[in-house]
């Protein structure tokens, strides 16, 4: 085996005697050696999972989440990469971790930024911002939609609605509506 694979072997035996410094600090080993970064770290955060080290796990998830497709992943659509799972398994999460908004909205912000073609995340990002009541960040949400997705105009009406709606205006809304539908849609 790799020495690598000994770091790893030898993380989880430390891990079931309970000696948990010594279990960490070969994981990192492992992470840091290993041939395939990612999927080290990938393991790296299912041992802060299984120690209920939210945050932790966090931090070593944002770092796979920021990494490039390996060449095995490129021809696989976004959804099935392990940087695309990673932002899933951040925002699940956010309760035990007990992020605050502003960290949920940063964690969208960046799988924003990893997968920008990827209408689904600017559309949970803009639901999550609609609940948190936070509506300027979320008509930000919309024109970088626009920006991206121009030939959309279904989205950016709807979401502007619903923005107006939640915020309390539901004469806004409804004229929004009335401004941009078309039958066809």
């Amino acid at each position: 085996p790799q020495k690598a694979d000994l770091y790893s072997m030898r993380a989880r035996v430390e891990e079931q005697a309970l000696d948990l410094t010594a279990a960490e600090a070969d994981w990192k080993q492992f992470a840091a050696q290993s041939s395939d970064p990612a999927s080290a770290k990938l393991e790296l955060a299912d041992f802060y999972h299984r120690r209920l080290r939210w945050r932790d796990e966090i931090a070593v998830l944002t770092e796979v989440g920021a990494a490039q497709a390996s060449s095995d992943e490129r021809d696989e659509e976004s959804s099935k990469q392990r940087s695309w799972k990673a932002f899933e398994r951040m925002l699940a999460l956010k309760g035990d971790a007990e992020l605050s908004d502003a960290e949920i909205a940063n964690i969208y912000g960046t799988w924003v930024r990893r997968y920008p073609d990827a209408a689904s995340v600017y559309s949970d990002e803009f639901s999550f911002l609609v609940e948190a009541k936070r509506f300027d960040d979320a008509r930000k949400v919309i024109a970088a939609y626009q920006q991206t997705f121009p030939k959309d105009a279904v989205f950016p009406i709807k979401a502007t609605a619903l923005v107006e709606y939640r915020g309390g205006s539901d004469e806004k809304a409804l004229a929004v509506y009335d401004h941009g539908f078309e039958p066809l849609w």
